[in-house]
């Protein structure tokens, strides 16, 4: 079973099965793989990008059409404002602030005013997934974007 330095990740069959085909298909072992509706996020080894994209996006590309859903493949790192900054990748995060009250653990991610929605998603599909991971690799109890 994949972990981070932090947690050991819990996860489906089918989660199991996407790992196993990224292994198979770049020999990269990813942490973690989150299937969504229409996206699978892989959580990739730091420095293992390259390796698990291929040139020119091959591997991604090919899990794609295999799959047939969104293939993101998100650099971990055990820093969790890092990590929050490479979940919301392509978009600019301003600043991640990390808060602590009592044993709640939380992140305010700062964004461009012009990319909130997008960092939100479509009926908040993507701060979903953001909290989700967040949530798996850091403990973080709560994620909010302003």
């Amino acid at each position: 079973m994949p972990s981070t330095p932090d947690r050991e990740v819990k996860l489906t069959d089918t989660g199991i099965h996407h790992l196993g085909l990224l292994e198979q298909l770049t020999g990269t072992v990813a942490l973690d793989c989150l299937d969504g509706d229409e996206t699978i996020t892989y959580i990739i080894p730091p420095g293992q990008m390259e390796r698990a994209i291929g040139r020119g996006g091959a591997h991604v590309k090919r899990l794609e059409r295999g799959l047939g859903k969104k293939i993101r493949m998100v650099e971990y790192s055990p820093d969790p404002a890092t990590f929050l900054a490479n979940l919301f990748h392509p978009l600019q995060v301003r600043q991640v602030t990390l808060q602590e009250r009592g044993d709640r653990r939380a992140a305010v991610v700062q964004v461009d005013a012009q990319e909130k929605g997008l960092a939100i998603g479509k009926a908040g599909k993507n701060i979903e997934r953001v909290r989700l991971l967040a949530r798996r690799h850091h403990n973080l109890d709560e994620v909010t974007i302003r």
